[in-house]
């Protein structure tokens, strides 16, 4: 009977030491698994996003940008020990996940500050905590490399009614830094000078277009010398007075040979002045402009902006499916025209088959057109012209000798009412950079809808995910379970 009990006894420890070391091995097995699971999800960022507006999952228009990366990207974030935006960080391992080009490093600025000293030097603001820089260069401080900041209130859009952030726009913000650090612009753009334009409004296209690491000059060619080549881009915008006759003929053949402009006419300008030198260049193509100011009598087609003293009154206009605006008609978008714009006239024939000219955005139907003057208002003579009235058009000239592409627009403000572009609402510097992207055939200029922050709970968006989800609830862990018993029954009945 002892010697039975002793057997016993041998066989339950034998068999608790058994289970002791299987119980300890799977315990183990399962925390390698963790491990390896999280440096693979580093590396390929293995997490399903979940949320309602895909907050974190990139577009198609991001995947192709990052697919097209010849050189190497570094994005740095400014996240602290105490302060991290989830946000920002879920979306950005996507991106290093989505391309090997793509590398993503933080630096916490208040314990290394030098690390962003080039930074602070060149931009003239200070590098704040939360921010994102997006660079060419594996050093911070390296010298004439290309970078761009993204602060905080780039990927935020703050709404004053509900006195909150309501809407994720990192994605458009980072995606739109990356395309500008990696692309390189073959186009020149000069904005014509000495004719009395609105320098403030110049100045604040330039900064513009030089944060898009385009190259800008002021074009000055009085003298007669052309500094122009054909792939330039030269911006004439709101002129107070006429070219020289020198002027249109450097102009002129510049277009002759395939050259891009922006012609933006101010209708007070035009109406009261003689300025045949410079609608030249647009009389070459037929186009005409209209004698008068258009008013809109719709209150849906208007906006009332200000500065908190002055009130202004501004048409939104209607936008035409064109190759520069597709985004901005499937994506809803709002732009201001100003308060003084004219019309243009399209010719009804084109007699040329090099040459085409279509409408890019227009007034309502319920806009109307009446001579200008200095006491003008909003309420309607009886014999005004009522209609939509073309104020913007592209035109492009294709042969075998040129490429020519032209926008002409007699709204200058869409392009001068600095307001506009610290505006969220209002996509008037998008417009610009999309003209310019037009002109210089470069690939269209970036807009990505921003998402809302609804706060909403974790939503099942695709087949896919409710799949895998089934999956794993039901079928792996209940196998690995299953089987682990069962192996431990067969092992357990054969001691």
């Amino acid at each position: 009977m002892k010697r039975v009990n002793k057997e016993n006894s041998k066989h339950k420890i034998k068999y608790s030491v058994y289970s002791t070391v299987m119980i300890m091995s799977l315990l183990s097995v399962l925390i390698l698994l963790n491990y390896l699971v999280n440096i693979i999800d580093e590396r390929f960022n293995l997490s399903v996003d979940m949320t309602s507006s895909r907050l974190y999952s990139l577009t198609s228009t991001t995947e192709s940008i990052l697919e097209g990366l010849e050189e190497d990207i570094f994005i740095y974030t400014t996240e602290t020990a105490d302060i991290k935006d989830y946000n920002v960080a879920e979306l950005l391992k996507n991106y290093s996940s989505a391309s090997n080009k793509v590398h993503l490093i933080n630096i916490d600025i208040l314990k290394n500050p030098a690390a962003i000293e080039y930074y602070n030097e060149l931009s003239g603001n200070e590098v704040m905590v939360g921010s994102v820089i997006i660079s060419n260069s594996p050093d911070t401080n390296k010298k004439n490399q290309k970078y761009s900041i993204v602060n905080y209130e780039d990927m935020y859009t703050y709404n004053a009614e509900s006195e909150a952030y309501d809407e994720f726009n990192a994605e458009n913000a980072i995606t739109g830094a990356i395309k500008k650090v990696a692309d390189s612009h073959s186009s020149k753009i000069w904005i014509l000078d000495n004719h009395n334009t609105d320098l403030m409004a110049v100045e604040t296209i330039r900064e513009i277009l030089e944060y898009e690491n385009y190259q800008v000059e002021m074009l000055n060619i009085l003298n007669g010398q052309n500094p122009l080549s054909e792939t330039d881009i030269v911006l004439s915008i709101s002129i107070e007075n006429d070219l020289t006759a020198i002027e249109r003929d450097i102009l002129n053949d510049f277009l002759d040979k395939g050259g891009r402009m922006i012609i933006a006419l101010n209708p007070q300008v035009y109406l009261t002045k003689d300025l045949d030198n410079y609608l030249s260049l647009i009389y070459r193509y037929s186009i005409k402009t209209e004698q008068g100011i258009i008013k809109e009598t719709d209150l849906g087609n208007i906006a009332v902006t200000g500065d908190g003293e002055y009130m202004f009154s501004f048409i939104l206009p209607q936008i035409a499916e064109h190759e520069i605006t597709s985004e901005f008609v499937t994506g809803n978008y709002k732009m201001l025209l100003g308060m003084n714009s004219g019309g243009l006239i399209l010719p009804d024939k084109i007699n040329d088959a090099n040459v085409k000219i279509e409408p890019v955005l227009y007034t309502s139907e319920s806009s109307y057109l009446e001579q200008w003057n200095a006491d003008t208002d909003d309420k309607a003579e009886s014999n005004v012209k009522y209609g939509e009235f073309i104020v913007m058009t592209a035109v492009t000239e294709i042969d075998d000798i040129r490429n020519t592409k032209i926008i002409v627009t007699s709204a200058p403000e869409v392009f001068t009412y600095i307001d506009a572009y610290i505006q969220d609402v209002y996509k008037n510097k998008e417009m610009l950079l999309k003209c310019i992207s037009w002109l210089s055939d470069e690939e269209d200029g970036l807009i990505i809808p921003g998402k809302l922050l609804n706060g909403s709970p974790l939503m099942i968006e695709t087949m896919k995910q409710a799949r895998l989800i089934i999956i794993l609830v039901c079928v792996v862990i209940p196998l690995l379970i299953f089987g682990t018993g069962i192996f431990i029954f067969i092992e357990r009945n054969n001691l």
